[in-house]
């Protein structure tokens, strides 16, 4: 129970650290793009 346990937080984990990257990179690319229009 204790490895499926952990098996899920560090998948949880590695889901919203990647949810984190992709908005910064969206972001990044609207800053990049609002001052062209």
């Amino acid at each position: 129970m204790t490895f499926f346990k952990h098996l899920l937080i560090a998948a949880l984990a590695a889901l919203s650290l990647s949810a984190l990257a992709q908005e910064a990179a969206i972001r990044k690319t609207l800053a990049e793009r609002l001052p062209n229009l």
